[in-house]
């Protein structure tokens, strides 16, 4: 985008054209769950026309405003209607109209985005402004508009606080929604310096790792404080402002890092296996950092606290050997406390909270769903969060006192880590928007065929899976809100929900071999078990209960029993039962996560948790386990397919270098097939019955931009709020 486009769109107004809510500044379209973003000077197109909307625009009209009078190719203005009448086509109360010689008519209702008025209530006692308001100031350049689902969360928010008349207090206090970033690939992790007049954050450019850069509030320039070809991540603050900590991710092992927060030498403080999480968080006399890490490679995540000095590291939690751990370890302002993240198992997670005078846990949230990022309000009295208990990634709040966590009037559809500043002035957010979509592969050409007619959808889809005859797919969405199973036709008709968990994170379906079952896994009660369920919409029956977690099945070839990963004798293993869940038994003795037999059952092949590769074990009585598969990595669990001559699985060697291998079974050898389209991390994959075609999930769009909320007057929602 050349300066003027971006000075023309970034003054416009943000406005609404029928039921879309359009965001010149931005270039973004939002109708409800469907996004779009528009090129600059289809965005300006758009605009010249919305402010004569049923009237007639000339083609010179459109070149003098969009163009700047500069002689453009009829071409160009073709391109730019075009492009909207794609994005429009489905809406019949929005068109363009073309009249030939002539110019264009925008037919379709433009009003204006007006600010909204959310009263708050009154603090608690002794608080220095009751009965204060809020105000949503205007959209101009603003990245996040009020839509109807912002507006319900205000509405739910403040009608839990009560309201107060807007004529107690006219110096209310106001925030303000605004962009802070707006790069190309992915901003986030964001964190404010002491002060709140900077803000350090990574970003990963396409096709390359992350680094860590500073850009003060208020200001484009930005300081690059890291270049390096590993992941930089999870910047922060030391809190005399002097140095930011971080971590480093590379050949398997994270470093904790500090560096002056202008740039320079570095120092490793703490090395550790790489884990699932990389968070950290100072003390506030900032003699130590809390990270979250593992202390063996494959082991449970916890919360461990390094001195600065480099001189210990110490364990602070100890969370069940067979969960995920803990993560997101946060300091609240007075040190006394250590809020964090408890997951059992992917997508089951609650804040949890450690008393570091007592070394006491509690949980403040029993909600067992994602959570993502977590940041102390500035008095201590709660913390915010970012969580799908409402559908959708938003921003919620929730006090040390464990009542129920309530929403914040702000936030996007997807609302990722979350910071407050210590003045409690300003709140940065990362905002995904990021969908993907089922893409069909012919493995005889070795090419893609694109194919969104595919299950077509603006959000998640992933994990397809063929029904034996090749003429129905069943697949995983968050389509509905939530991730549920769905069976559509095989280019992505008739679509019908099959289950409806409601916001547990349901993972991996699987068709029975007679296409009369599926079989999936979800925790809806906090931990995952097995279930069957009819794809014709004929019900869901649980196969397995209890308090350990059940994953990921796979029917027999003979359809009469399902193989299962578990952790009920303690740690993952494969097991056995039958098709209506009895007669469970364990196959596996030395750790697996996910298995898979082979077509004639012989074998079962499986991978393990936090260790590449794949093995196999036969199934005739020996004993013995064979690594077979050196390659696969563990976050590719799901990515990987048993077929009659080999195995089909994903290597991931660059960011951008997604590529699909074989196994052959004959030969013992890997070979690779084809490079893959931009791969979903939890795509799945399927062979099609005929072996011609495989079907995986590819990402449509991802990029995240970092949101700032700016408070007015020296107040903020969240002091006023409690």
């Amino acid at each position: 985008m050349d300066q003027r486009d971006t000075s023309l769109l970034a003054c416009q107004d943000n406005f609404r054209l029928g039921d879309w809510l359009v965001e010149p500044s931005t270039g973004r379209l939002a109708n409800g769950s469907r996004e779009a973003r528009l090129e600059p000077k289809v965005m300006q197109v758009l605009v010249c026309l919305s402010k004569r909307a049923g009237r007639t625009v000339s083609r010179d009209e459109l070149v003098e405003n969009v163009w700047n009078g500069t002689a453009v190719s009829d071409d160009a203005v073709n391109r730019c209607i075009a492009r909207l009448r794609r994005q429009f086509q489905a809406d019949p109360s929005v068109r363009i109209e073309t009249l030939p010689k002539i110019g264009y008519r925008l037919i379709g209702s433009v009003t204006e985005n007006q600010p909204v008025v959310v009263e708050a209530v009154h603090g608690p006692a002794g608080s220095q402004s009751p009965g204060r308001r809020f105000r949503f100031l205007g959209t101009r350049a603003g990245r996040v508009g009020l839509t109807a689902a912002g507006l319900l969360s205000a509405i739910l928010l403040f009608g839990l606080f009560g309201v107060r008349s807007t004529t107690e207090d006219e110096t209310a206090p106001e925030f303000r929604v605004m962009p802070f970033t707006s790069l190309p690939g992915h901003e986030g992790m964001a964190s404010f310096s002491p002060d709140g007049s900077h803000i350090a954050f990574t970003w990963r450019q396409p096709g390359k790792e992350p680094d860590i850069y500073v850009k003060p509030v208020g200001s484009e320039e930005m300081l690059r404080l890291t270049d390096n070809p590993a992941s930089d991540l999870s910047p922060q603050w030391s809190p005399d402002g002097s140095r930011i900590a971080f971590v480093r991710l590379q050949q398997g092992r994270a470093q904790l890092i500090l560096s002056s927060s202008i740039g320079g030498v570095e120092r490793q403080i703490a090395s550790y296996p790489a884990s699932q999480g990389s968070e950290l968080s100072w003390n506030p006399e900032g003699d130590s950092i809390a990270f979250s890490g593992q202390t063996e490679a494959g082991g449970v995540c916890r919360i461990m606290l390094a001195s600065v000095a480099g001189a210990s590291v110490r364990r602070l939690t100890d969370p069940p050997v067979s969960w995920i751990g803990d993560e997101y370890p946060s300091f609240s302002p007075d040190g006394s406390k250590l809020a964090f993240v408890r997951s059992r198992a992917l997508g089951v997670s609650d804040i949890h909270l450690l008393d570091l005078n007592t070394d006491t846990i509690r949980p403040l949230t029993f909600d067992n769903l994602k959570i993502h990022g977590l940041a102390w309000e500035p008095g201590g009295n709660g913390l915010v969060f970012s969580s799908n208990r409402g559908g959708s990634f938003s921003l919620w709040r929730v006090g040390v006192d464990g009542r129920q966590p309530r929403p914040l009037p702000f936030g996007g559809r997807h609302t990722d880590w979350v910071a407050v500043s210590p003045a409690g002035d300003r709140l940065v957010y990362q905002e995904w928007m990021a969908s993907c979509g089922l893409l069909r592969l012919d493995l005889a050409s070795q090419s893609a065929v694109q194919d969104w007619s595919l299950a077509d959808s603006l959000r998640f889809d992933w994990d397809p899976e063929l029904s034996p005859d090749g003429r129905r797919m069943a697949f995983l969405s968050d389509r509905s809100g939530s991730a549920e199973v769905w069976v559509s036709d095989f280019k992505g008709g008739h679509r019908l929900q099959i289950t409806s968990f409601g916001g547990p994170y349901t993972k991996t379906v699987k068709w029975s071999p007679d296409g009369r079952l599926l079989a999936l896994t979800a925790p809806p009660e906090g931990h995952f078990d097995v279930f069957t369920a009819d794809p014709n919409g004929g019900g869901v029956k649980r196969l397995t209960s209890g308090d350990a977690d059940d994953y990921a099945p796979a029917w027999s070839p003979d359809g009469r029993g399902l193989y299962f990963a578990s952790n009920r004798s303690g740690r993952w293993e494969v097991w056995s039962m039958s098709r209506d869940g009895g007669d469970p038994r364990q196959i596996t003795r030395n750790g697996a996560k996910v298995g898979l037999p082979s077509l004639d059952g012989n074998w079962l092949y499986f991978v393990k948790p936090d260790q590449p590769g794949i093995w196999k074990l036969s199934l005739r009585g020996a004993t013995k386990e064979e690594l077979v598969v050196r390659d696969l990595q563990p976050v590719d669990w799901n990515n990987w397919q048993v077929a009659a001559r080999g195995i089909y699985f994903v290597v991931r060697p660059g960011p951008t270098e997604d590529s699909l291998r074989f196994y052959d079974f004959a030969s013992g050898r890997a070979k690779e097939v084809m490079k893959l389209p931009r791969l979903h991390y939890d795509s799945g994959i399927d062979v099609s019955p005929d072996g011609r075609s495989l079907l995986i999930s590819s990402v449509a769009k991802s990029e995240s931009d970092l949101v700032l909320v700016q408070f007015q007057r020296g107040s903020s929602l969240l002091s006023a709020s409690q």
